[in-house]
């Protein structure tokens, strides 16, 4: 009975490191902005365009203005390309929009960012470096909650560990 209950609570033990760092991963990769770059070479700069319906990604140097129809609004990708994007629409008063390239790969996404003006495409900034920032922010996280666990062991030990009691022979 006793070993049940001490292997018990190792696995509880575990559960609650493991959650602990979930938790601080995830604010550790809120601290973490993308990375960010102006664009300067526009003739790479990529922005979503449908055709018969399917998002499509082009670049500033092919668009044709008029002929092409730009994604006004979020289209479900059906994932049948060798790339995928995902495309969004931020809800601001700049009305911009988002397209994600790479979203089902493991290379690291870019995300063009722009704005639609009078069929015109203004491009704001590409950021990237998404992958590399989960990877660090979960490192970090377990970095903190090491020295968490650690401090909240030796808190344990000073203020709620029963003293052992003599034995009586």
């Amino acid at each position: 009975m006793i070993l049940i209950k001490k292997i018990l609570f190792e696995i509880i033990k575990l559960i609650l490191f493991i959650l602990i760092w979930w938790g601080m991963a995830t604010i550790s990769e809120w601290q973490m902005p993308l990375k960010s770059r102006p664009v300067t070479q526009t003739e790479f700069f990529r922005f979503c365009v449908l055709v018969d319906g399917k998002i499509q990604s082009q670049s500033l140097q092919d668009y044709k203005k008029g002929q092409d129809v730009l994604c006004h609004t979020p289209v479900p990708d059906d994932g049948n390309g060798w790339f995928n994007y995902k495309y969004y629409f931020d809800i601001t008063p700049a009305q911009t929009y988002r397209l994600i390239s790479y979203a089902d790969s493991p290379a690291d996404p870019y995300i063009y960012h722009y704005r639609i003006e009078n069929q015109e495409i203004v491009p704001i900034d590409v950021q990237y470096g998404g992958l590399m920032n989960q990877m660090a922010a979960w490192f970090y996280g377990l970095i903190l909650t090491m020295i968490l666990w650690a401090v909240g062991y030796r808190l344990y030990l000073r203020y709620f560990r029963q003293p052992e009691r003599p034995s009586v022979r």
